[in-house]
């Protein structure tokens, strides 16, 4: 159960902080801090026991969680603009090249707690959010430029 509300808080935190980021509202870096570090929680006070739980051997089970944890870690530094974010993102790299090695080592006896594939996913879905912002302000720029009052003000 509190798994489920943490993971939810987290996600909903989490978008609500990078829609205000993209709308440049006041608050919005405390709703990221506190969304990511939720999830942030819910990765290290869960995800080891459930994959544990689930027959993933010790070694394995921490790399997945502490990549899975050194990631989001990375793109908290990169959506705050602060200075080690791509460092980070470079260690979660190399992290990730030596789990793929170790599962393809393991030849799929290994599997995952429905818990590290829940973060995993809340992950990638607050990054894909972020990432998508500039999308939409780019599309917004280019609605607006392509009115016709726009255009009148830009000449005057």
């Amino acid at each position: 159960m509190i798994k489920t509300v943490l993971n939810a808080a987290a996600l909903l935190i989490g978008l609500t902080g990078i829609f205000f980021k993209g709308s440049h509202w006041a608050g919005a870096d405390i709703l990221i801090l506190t969304g990511f570090g939720l999830l942030l929680v819910s990765i290290v006070a869960f995800t080891v026991g459930a994959n544990a739980e689930a027959g993933v051997p010790g070694p394995l089970n921490y790399l997945m969680v502490g990549a899975l944890a050194v990631g989001v870690i990375s793109a908290l530094f990169r959506m705050m603009h602060w200075q080690g974010g791509a460092m980070l993102g470079l260690v979660m790299v190399g992290l990730m090249v030596v789990l793929c090695v170790m599962l393809l080592a393991a030849k799929g006896s290994v599997g995952a707690s429905r818990q590290f594939l829940t973060v995993t996913f809340l992950f990638f879905t607050l990054v894909f959010a972020f990432l998508a912002l500039p999308m939409r302000q780019a599309d917004a720029a280019a609605a607006q430029a392509a009115t016709p009052q726009a255009n009148v003000a830009a000449t005057h």
